[in-house]
């Protein structure tokens, strides 16, 4: 879930083990799948990123998003995944004010 008053950003990433499936529960999900934007609704049902593919996931501040998201990765590799992806984008992030 995203917050409304904040902007929820996932960066720009992809997977080489896996496919994505996000589905938007909720709201509004803007992905952005090789430079191709995306609008995401619940009726829109199931969005597939195959392997390879490099995506960003933005819920702007002011907008509510309520995703699922599954994987045909093995989980072990996924958290590692995304665990690895935020520390690097904190990092950069930070690095901006410092």
């Amino acid at each position: 879930m995203s917050p409304v008053d904040a902007e929820f950003i996932v960066p720009a990433h992809f997977h080489l083990l896996g496919v994505e499936f996000m589905h938007c529960v909720s709201g509004v999900l803007h992905v952005t799948l090789d430079g191709r934007e995306v609008t995401l609704r619940p009726e829109d049902g199931e969005l597939r990123i195959e392997k390879g593919v490099v995506h960003t996931l933005l819920s702007p501040k002011g907008e509510y998003a309520e995703v699922q998201e599954r994987t045909d990765e093995e989980p072990a590799k996924k958290r590692d995944l995304v665990r690895n992806l935020f520390r690097v984008y904190d990092e950069v992030r930070l690095s901006v004010f410092f």
